[in-house]
């Protein structure tokens, strides 16, 4: 991302990144379903609460198992591996609002 040209924070765990999301006006969030103290879904629940960033999960499970989990409450889901240049252009759309609001299903192909 910062080869890019994208700042970026790092967090280790959902508590983390909540406290980086009260610190700063971020523009998107990236997440894994998967990470300590709370899976992808709980956290971005609770950053809807204290922050406008757009929310983008990666992960290597697969979104259809919890698709009502992620109703209205995602940006983009993508499922690893990722291709860098989709990678990177979905980030442009969400960022650049191009994007639908509603969640974008993306399959990377590796």
């Amino acid at each position: 991302m910062q080869l890019s040209g994208y700042g970026t924070f790092q967090a280790c765990n959902g508590d983390e990144g909540l406290k980086l999301a009260e610190e700063h006006s971020l523009e998107l969030i990236i997440t894994d379903l998967l990470m300590p103290g709370m899976n992808g879904f709980e956290f971005s629940r609770r950053v809807r609460e204290i922050s406008n960033a757009r929310i983008m999960i990666l992960s290597g499970l697969d979104e259809q198992s919890y698709s009502e989990d992620s109703t209205g409450l995602i940006d983009a889901f993508m499922t690893k591996p990722i291709m860098l240049q989709e990678f990177l252009s979905v980030v442009e759309s969400i960022i650049t609002g191009n994007a639908i609001r509603e969640t974008q299903h993306i399959g990377a192909v590796a």
